[in-house]
């Protein structure tokens, strides 16, 4: 799990460096974040996760899609802060469709 910490504080776990691969994601970062709780280890540099995690939604607190705004929203949460806009009107705006 911490082998798949990437440099932008997020998680990867088809991170293979040598390849040029290992881009982060929500997912990713949530299933390491969990597992680390699970384990009761402390997540390492947690503010750059939050950082990380929080630059992932857009300016109308919207995401890409609901899988990775509900891990970045979820992970957030499991570090003790919370996003930076509310994702509820994006929420309502899926819910509509």
């Amino acid at each position: 799990m911490l082998g798949r910490r990437t440099a932008d504080g997020g998680y990867c776990f088809s991170r293979t460096p040598e390849w040029g691969v290992g881009e982060s994601n929500a997912p990713d970062a949530l299933v390491a974040l969990e597992s680390l709780r699970l384990l009761g280890v402390p997540a390492p540099a947690p503010e750059a996760t939050g950082r990380w995690s929080r630059a992932l939604h857009a300016p109308d607190g919207g995401y890409p899609n609901l899988t990775g705004g509900w891990a970045a929203v979820r992970a957030l949460d499991l570090l003790g802060t919370d996003p930076d806009r509310s994702p509820g009107g994006w929420l309502r705006e899926l819910a509509a469709r």
